[in-house]
């Protein structure tokens, strides 16, 4: 039997890529990318820190200056994901959601780094026999 974890969480999810199907922490049951597909990387965690705190999920966004992230630079990786609305800060941005019940942030997107960015620990992972 599979459960989904979300964060805080001791499991290893993969040094290079996910090693699990990363799933959306608030309906639990949609997946938003496929295990394997994701790299793993350090970037600017502020772009996730500027949401108000009634917007922010839980697990509540990284407080460090970086964070990590499963990357993809091709939106088409995603298997049910939104994106927001240009952030008028910086027009570059976009904020990455569930597609099926529209919650986030789930991290954010780099539209002139062609960087598409899942927080590590804001989104829930399908563990087997867990």
């Amino acid at each position: 039997m599979a459960n989904i974890k979300v964060a805080p969480f001791t499991i290893n999810l993969g040094e290079d890529v996910n090693l699990y199907d990363v799933y959306c922490p608030y309906c639990l049951k949609s997946i938003i990318l496929k295990a394997g597909v994701g790299k793993k990387v350090e970037r600017d965690a502020a772009p996730l820190s500027r949401v108000s705190d009634a917007d922010k999920p839980e697990p509540s966004a990284p407080s460090e200056a970086t964070a990590h992230f499963w990357e993809v630079n091709d939106p088409f990786a995603f298997e049910n994901l939104g994106f927001s609305k240009d952030d008028p800060a910086r027009p570059n941005l976009k904020y990455l959601a569930c597609a099926d019940c529209d919650k986030g942030p789930l991290g954010y997107a780099d539209r002139a780094a062609n960087e598409y960015l899942l927080a590590v620990e804001m989104v829930g992972y399908k563990i087997e026999n867990a």
